[in-house]
C-alpha cells in the first residue's frame, strides 16, 4: 500500500510542480516585452519621484504588466509619503498619491 501511494504522489507533485513553473516563465516573458521598450531607467525614474517631492525613496519596482509599463515608487519625506506612478517610456509622472 505504501509503495502504490509513492508512485501516485509523485507524479502528481512533478504535475504541480510543472504547471507552477511555467505560470512564472509566462509572468516573466509578458514583462520581458515591456522591458524592451522602455526609454527611462528606474535610477531615473527615482530620480524624478525624489526631485518631485524632495524626499527619499523606500523602494520602488518595475510593473510591465500594466496596460503600459511602469515604475511604482514610494518616496518619504517625514512625516510625509508618496506613491508615484511613472511611465516607463516617457519618464512623465502619471501619478503621484500622498499617504
Amino acid at each position: 500500500m505504501k509503495n502504490v501511494m509513492t508512485h501516485l504522489l509523485i507524479p502528481s507533485l512533478f504535475t504541480i510542480g510543472t504547471l507552477g513553473a511555467s505560470t512564472c516563465v509566462f509572468a516573466s516573458e509578458q514583462e520581458n516585452f515591456a522591458v524592451q521598450d522602455m526609454q527611462i531607467t528606474l535610477i531615473e525614474a527615482v530620480k524624478i519621484a525624489e526631485q518631485s517631492t524632495g524626499g527619499k525613496t523606500v523602494s520602488a519596482q518595475f510593473e510591465g504588466d500594466d496596460p503600459r509599463a511602469v515604475y511604482e515608487i514610494e518616496i518619504v519625506n517625514k512625516p510625509l509619503a508618496w506613491d508615484i506612478k511613472i511611465d516607463a517610456n516617457t519618464g512623465k509622472i502619471l501619478q503621484q498619491k500622498q499617504d
